[in-house]
Order: C-alpha cells, then structure tokens, then sequence
C-alpha cells in the first residue's frame, strides 16, 4: 500500500515537473517575440524620420514668423546668403532692444518672378544692399537678392530673384535673426540660361547695352534723346501692377513693376524729352492692364509738389506717364528681370 501510494506521488511529481517546464518555456517564448516585435517598431519610426526632417517644412505658401510691436524697432545689421547642400540659405540678423523676432513674412510672386520678403518694424537698414539696387547669388536657378522700396514707414522689402516656382521655408535663426531657405531650381533653370537670355538688352539712343546692370550704372547713359528696348514683349499679356519711387542725390529714380506669364515681362517702352514743356515722357504700349492707374485710368502721384511732379494715364492698352520738370534735363531708362522692373531716373 505504501509502495502504490510513493509510486502515485512520484508519477505525480513528475507529472508537475513537466508542466512546469512547459509553461515557463512558453513564457520565455512570448517575451522574445515581443522584444523582437518592440525592436522592429523601433526600427520602422527610425526609418521614418531619417533624410525628410530637412525638407518637410517648405512649401510655395506664404509664411510669417515673428510678430509686429508698433513701439518696438530693429536694425536689420546684416544680409547673409550661401549653399546647404539642395537649397540656398538667406540670413536676415537683427539688433533691438527686445529680445522678440520682428515680423517677417516671405510670399512668392510667380508672375513677377520672385519671393518677396518683407520686414516690418525696421528703423534702419544696414544690409549693404542700395534700394532699387541687387546683390547677385547666380546659383542654379537663384538670381539675386533685390533691395525694393517700401511705400511703408519702418519697413524693408526684398526680393528673391528666381529663374521658376520654388517652395522656400522661414525660420528662426540663433538670436535675432531670421533664416530664409530656397530650394534651387531644376538646373535647366540655372544661372547658364538665365545669362543666355538677351531680354536684358538696353538700347539706349540707338546704342545696344547686353548687360543692362553695366547700362544702368554707367552715368553716360543719360541724354534728352528717345530711349527704348531692344527686346520686348508686344503679345499683350503684360501688366503694370505697382510703382516705387526715391530720390537719390540730384536724381528721381521711378520704378514700374511688371507681371505677366510670359518668361519676357518687359512691353514695349519709349521715353521722350519735350523741350519746350520741359516734359520727360514715357510710354507703354499692348499692355493687358494698369493697376497703378486704378479704374479712374488716371494718377496724380505723392510726387506732386516735388520736382519733377508726374501724372498717368491708361486708355486703350496704352499708359502714358508725363514728369514736369522745372528746368532743362537728362534722363535714362533701364529694365530689370528679375524682379521684373522698367526703371526711370531723371536728373532733377
């Protein structure tokens, strides 16, 4: 009896040996094929996250960053630019008591052929860069860097010159300062082409400028006599949309902006002199549009009272603008690409 009873407790025990073994090898199982589980997610997010973190905030939309404090003003110190790898960065440095971003907001102009960045609170601008002037970059498909004038007190306008579309992005740099990226255009695009297009051509009392940069700072230039381009758009498809104005020294610098979807945004120009009325006149012809005109079709500018004083008028697909000057003159046009500009300067 007690030989049965040892033999059932050891069948027994064995039996709990056994099954014992079995359930803490089936839990060693399901852990490693949860490790093995965790390090594939892991590896998956990894995976995710590599080589999109530099492009993921570009876009072609407006952007902004920062914020506009009427009492609060910025130096604008500094315009930095250089290459990162696929896009091209563009440093905005800032000096101000606050320790706040200025307002910042970058659009992109298709018709006109850039991205306009503007600054709001800047009391003074120290970027090198001379108003209705360029700094060049050249680098693939990215033209310049363009000083515009702001109608707007305490504000700084730049463009960014573009041979095509573009998704940029804004940023925040390290203290004050804000970072614009570019992504370069398609290389087809690039700085090669863009010095192949004789657009800029400037055909001055019969005489033909290719570099109108050369043209335009040439004092030389300036005559009484008729002025017009050599190459222009005559299909009717351009614009007048805006107008700036500045005087520098002992000359009135006048700038027309232009937009069309045409690569060539310049219409068809002459500027003459009268004489006896003392009058520079300038031209455009097969214009789709004015806006500077408005729908009066007529302008008197903020400029009257100053010498010269200039109205327009637009009829027709034709705009005229007349500057009344006081006294005997010279004057020179010029055009840019980009941005697309014809620019008037008129000795006072």
């Amino acid at each position: 009896m007690k030989s049965l009873s040892l033999k059932r407790f050891s069948s027994f025990f064995i039996l709990l040996i056994v099954s014992f073994s079995l359930l803490f090898s089936g839990c060693k199982k399901d852990e490693t094929t949860d490790d093995s589980s965790n390090d594939s997610d892991s590896s998956t997010n990894d995976d995710k996250d590599t080589g999109t973190e530099d492009i993921v905030d570009f876009s072609m939309d407006a952007q902004a960053i920062g914020e506009y404090d009427e009492d609060v003003d910025y130096d604008l110190v500094s315009i930095e630019d250089s290459r990162v790898a696929d896009y091209h960065e563009f440093e905005f440095k800032f000096q101000s008591s606050s320790s706040k971003l200025p307002l910042v907001t970058a659009s992109l102009n298709s018709a006109s052929g850039y991205i306009e960045v503007i600054i709001k609170g800047v009391s003074t601008d120290n970027s090198g860069i001379a108003y209705q002037s360029s700094r060049t970059v050249n680098q693939d498909g990215i033209v310049n860097i363009y000083h515009a004038i702001s109608s707007n007190e305490n504000e700084s306008i730049y463009n960014i010159g573009i041979d095509s579309d573009v998704e940029f992005r804004l940023r925040e740099g390290d203290g004050l300062s804000v970072w614009l990226d570019v992504i370069y255009p398609d290389m087809s695009n690039g700085p090669d082409d863009a010095a192949d297009d004789d657009s800029g051509d400037f055909d001055s009392s019969g005489s033909d400028d290719e570099d109108d940069t050369d043209a335009v700072a040439d004092p030389n230039v300036f005559s009484n006599n008729t002025q017009t381009f050599s190459t222009v758009n005559s299909s009717g498809d351009v614009s007048l949309v805006r107008y700036s104005w500045a005087i520098e020294g002992d000359v009135l610098k006048f700038v027309w902006e232009t937009s069309s979807n045409s690569a060539n945004k310049i219409p068809p120009v002459t500027a003459t002199y009268n004489a006896t009325n003392k009058t520079v006149t300038v031209k455009f012809s097969n214009l789709q549009k004015d806006s500077i005109c408005g729908t009066d079709n007529v302008i008197d500018t903020e400029l009257s009272g100053i010498s010269p004083s200039m109205s327009g008028s637009f009829a027709s697909g034709t705009s005229t603008y007349t500057f009344k000057l006081t006294k005997e003159t010279t004057y020179k046009i010029s055009k840019s690409d980009s941005p697309s500009q014809v620019i008037i300067e008129i000795k006072r």
